[in-house]
């Protein structure tokens, strides 16, 4: 680490009420959800998939209860973890996500212009991140997450315009990692075909 890099927590890094729950049960009940491709869809665990959100298992409450629920709508750039079980579900919120709704079992970090949320996204996908995270959540038959524990999370951080340039070629080159995963996907299906 060069003297240019600066050691911060990610609270330290965070907006003003920027780490942030879910909506509790009583908040929001299974009966609350409704079926097909109609309203809000809610952000949970299981739809957080290496980084990105899955919209193939999401679940959608109405407008309405959206509405009551605005302090948990995200924003571009939010950044989303699992707070029980699989720790290391961490997602990041793209334009296409705004306006959807943290869901019960998620943790939402909202970063300051402090940092690259891009670049933290990068940072927080590394295995010494998800070991850090197991070994301070709390719980005996299932691991928890809280604010206060994720505002703890230690962070290496390069200069702002280093962490620009870091997350543009590491986006790339996700880009291209999946563009390669499908063009191998679609020969798998043509091989099968024949």
């Amino acid at each position: 680490m060069t003297d240019e890099w600066i050691a911060c927590t990610l609270g330290e890094l965070a907006t003003k009420n920027g780490l942030q729950t879910g909506p509790f049960g009583s908040q929001l009940t299974a009966g609350e959800y409704i079926e097909g491709d109609e309203g809000v869809p809610v952000i949970m665990p299981r739809d957080i998939e290496n980084g990105r959100i899955n919209e193939d298992t999401i679940a959608r409450v109405s407008k309405a209860k959206a509405d009551e629920l605005c302090r948990h709508r995200l924003m571009r750039g939010d950044i989303l973890f699992s707070r029980r079980g699989e720790l290391g579900r961490i997602g990041f919120v793209t334009e296409k996500e705004a306006g959807w709704l943290c869901g019960t079992g998620c943790l939402r970090a909202r970063i300051s212009e402090r940092a690259n949320a891009e670049y933290l996204m990068h940072f927080l996908n590394l295995q010494q991140v998800c070991q850090w995270l197991e070994e301070h959540a709390v719980g005996q038959t299932m691991l928890n997450l809280n604010t206060s524990i994720i505002a703890g999370l230690p962070l290496s951080l390069p200069p702002l315009l280093e962490q620009k340039a870091i997350a543009d070629l590491l986006s790339a080159w996700d880009i291209a990692i999946e563009r390669t995963l499908a063009l191998i996907g679609a020969k798998e299906k043509r091989r099968t075909a024949m």
